[in-house]
């Protein structure tokens, strides 16, 4: 896909008749393969991973996070609200 496709390709998407956005925050960051990250400051960082909210944070692989600022760091981990901060960790 051209450079001039994609810029179209994308200000389609954030124009689109069901999706709109408003950002002043740093952009998001899908780090790993496969991974999503949509919203202000968000990390998707490995993968299969996704994160979606403000702030959210999808640490290992195929962790999930919605929300604001909630932090999934468990490997197949998912935080939900806001905040959540599970863990991958064996009780005390």
């Amino acid at each position: 896909m051209s450079t001039a496709a994609g810029a179209t390709a994308n200000t389609a998407l954030a124009n689109g008749a069901y999706f709109r956005a408003n950002n002043s925050a740093p952009g998001s960051r899908a780090t790993g393969t496969d991974a999503v990250a949509i919203g202000p400051s968000n990390v998707a960082g490995r993968n299969r991973s996704v994160a979606l909210g403000a702030g959210a944070r999808a640490i290992n692989g195929q962790a999930v996070s919605i929300g604001a600022g909630n932090v999934a760091s468990g490997n197949g981990a998912v935080a939900i609200g806001d905040p959540n901060i599970p863990y991958d960790s064996q009780p005390p």
